[in-house]
This record gives C-alpha cells, sequence and structure tokens, in this order.
C-alpha cells in the first residue's frame, strides 16, 4: 500500500497532525472484514450498481443479510436506493448502519451529515467523541484512506458553519483542499463559506452607510 504523509498543519484555531494518506482503492480495507468469496461477489454488486442499480438491488440486499450488518453493504445498498429514488430507504439505511457499527468512520460521517439535515447538531459531538481529529478517534489507526479523511474534514466543516464558528469551518475547508481542491463537497462548503461572508461584509457595509 502506498501512502503520502501529510505533516503537521497549524491554522488560525485549530492545529491537525501528521497523517499518512493512501490513495489506493479500498480493496486492501474491504479484504479485512470481507470472506474472499464475500468480497469477490461485494466487488461484482459494486460494479453492476454502478451500471444497473435496480438489478443489483436485490442481490445486495441478499448480502446485506448475510453479511451480519457490514457498513460497507449498507452504503452500497443505500447508493442504490438513492439512485432509484428511494430516498426514505435511503435515509433510513444510513440509521441503521450507525445503530450496527457506531464505531464504523463512514456510518458515523453519514449519520452526522443525515443529523444536521435535520436540525439535530447537538449530536455530532457525541457521535464524534468530541475529537476534532481522526488521529485522535482512531489513536490506533496509522494510516487513512483520503476520502475517510476528506469526509471527516468537510463534514466537520460544515457542522462549524452550522454552529456559527467560522474560523475552525475555514480551517476544515482549507484542509479537505489540500486532499482534493476538485471534491464536490469541498466546493460547496467552500461556496458556503464565502458566499455567507461576502453577504454578511455587504450588510455590514450597507448599515454603516445608513446610519
Amino acid at each position: 500500500m502506498s501512502t503520502t504523509q501529510i505533516p503537521q498543519h497549524k491554522f488560525e484555531s485549530l492545529t491537525f497532525p501528521p497523517y499518512d494518506i493512501t490513495y489506493d482503492r479500498l480493496t486492501n480495507q474491504l479484504s479485512k472484514v470481507f470472506s474472499p468469496s464475500d468480497l469477490r461477489e461485494y466487488l461484482n454488486l459494486y460494479e453492476l450498481a454502478q451500471k444497473k442499480p435496480k438489478e443489483a438491488k436485490k442481490p445486495v440486499e441478499e448480502l446485506l443479510d448475510k453479511s451480519n450488518h457490514l457498513s460497507e453493504v449498507y452504503n452500497l445498498l443505500g447508493y442504490i436506493y438513492v439512485q432509484l429514488k428511494k430516498i426514505r430507504k435511503a435515509e433510513s439505511l444510513i440509521q441503521k448502519n450507525y445503530e450496527h457499527n457506531p464505531e464504523n468512520l463512514f456510518a458515523k460521517i453519514n449519520y452526522a451529515d443525515q443529523c444536521l439535515r435535520r436540525g439535530k447538531t447537538s449530536k455530532i459531538p457525541e457521535i464524534f467523541k468530541q475529537q476534532n481529529h481522526l488521529s485522535s478517534l482512531y489513536p490506533d489507526r496509522k494510516t487513512f484512506h483520503y476520502s475517510e479523511v476528506l469526509g471527516f474534514s468537510t463534514l466537520m466543516g460544515f457542522y462549524y458553519l452550522k454552529t456559527g464558528d467560522r474560523e475552525k469551518a475555514k480551517d476544515y475547508c482549507i484542509y479537505a483542499k489540500m486532499i482534493d481542491p476538485e471534491d464536490i463537497t469541498v466546493q460547496y462548503l467552500t461556496k458556503k463559506l464565502y458566499q455567507k461572508s461576502f453577504l454578511a461584509h455587504f450588510l455590514q457595509q450597507f448599515y454603516k452607510k445608513k446610519s
């Protein structure tokens, strides 16, 4: 597995610890949770879901039943439901995934995102055990996939933006940009941050003139 070390970065409100990040395919991680035969089945269904989600739906549902509620299968099934516009089912899976896999990072991120969208912002610190960095949340892990760091950083950026702590939101946004500046979620977070900042500046100037 090839890794890239991102050194410690100090920003205005937060200091990010050094990370070893891999951009390799997630197959290596999947092999730790699936048996060889189930991994082959999962990868085949993953490919089918990209092209023909309707055909993949039933076999992925069956795989979930026999996989003992693996988070990766929940995520794949959720993707399929979204493609088939079964949004309520997809939302239900997010909560079930977190209930069955509370220590899985993607289960945490997806559930935290759901809480943010539903106005349950106060749940976020509990989900991430009051931690601001993955190295504190998972002290036994030395390497993270770039999608894990990216997903966590953007989620925390939106969380702090929602709670009014713009400095921390900006720090997470800058850090996420270092990982993947072209990511659509990073770009959306950037837009929300600076759009709001511009509006606040405009209103401030407007009321100065009025007074």
